[in-house]
């Protein structure tokens, strides 16, 4: 059970980052103009919006990490307890 969910969580992971580097070039390119409108505020707004953008890479990796945290842990828990006990 706990290989098919690894594989599953990876599929899903795969699969968003798939997606969202097909969205982010689209999202970026309408904060790229607007950069340059005549107003500081629009350029602090698009800069912030590019700068989201690259963090959903690190946030979904993260979101992996600890799915795969919480499905072997047990099994990690087991094989370290065995080891000392030994």
């Amino acid at each position: 059970m706990k290989v098919f969910l690894t594989l599953l969580s990876l599929l899903v992971y795969y699969s968003l980052n798939s997606f969202l580097t097909t969205v982010s070039p689209i999202v970026t390119n309408q904060f790229a103009g607007k950069q340059f409108d005549d107003s500081d505020s629009a350029y602090v707004v698009s800069q912030y919006g590019m700068h989201v953008m690259s963090y959903t890479g690190l946030v979904t990796t993260v979101v992996l990490c600890l799915a795969l945290y919480l499905i072997w842990v047990s099994s990690i828990k087991k094989v370290v307890k065995n080891a000392i006990d030994q």
